[in-house]
């Protein structure tokens, strides 16, 4: 298949590299969120599945983690709370994210090494 920029596959595991940062930046700030409201315990699980993630120590189970968190978080929110649109499209991004990552791995600068 022709591609506009073909040199740019070169770099193709800089994709998982640069989501599995975004995803642990913004899984320590949810962490760091999730700890005002009920349920302190999984600030702990997030801050954990996201550090995991941004060293890419144990990605894909850290990514299998986090999706599981993301969706218990989902329906201990909904029951206590009404849901925005915002956080809800929010929540699909991220599983999204997580998803993928479980599928390619860690990328680049990971100390998971791939078999």
């Amino acid at each position: 298949m022709l591609s506009l920029l073909p040199q740019l596959f070169t770099y193709q595991l800089l994709a998982p590299f640069f989501l599995r940062l975004a995803i642990g930046v913004f899984g320590l700030v949810a962490a760091k969120q999730r700890y005002k409201k009920p349920y302190k315990w999984m600030a702990v699980l997030y801050a954990l599945t996201s550090i995991f993630l941004i060293i890419g120590l144990y990605t894909q189970t850290a990514a299998f983690a986090g999706f599981i968190l993301l969706i218990l978080d989902y329906f201990l929110d909904r029951k206590s709370a009404s849901l925005s649109w915002e956080q809800i499209m929010l929540r699909k991004l991220m599983a999204i994210v997580l998803i993928s990552l479980l599928f390619t791995g860690p990328g680049f600068f990971a100390i998971d090494l791939p078999l």
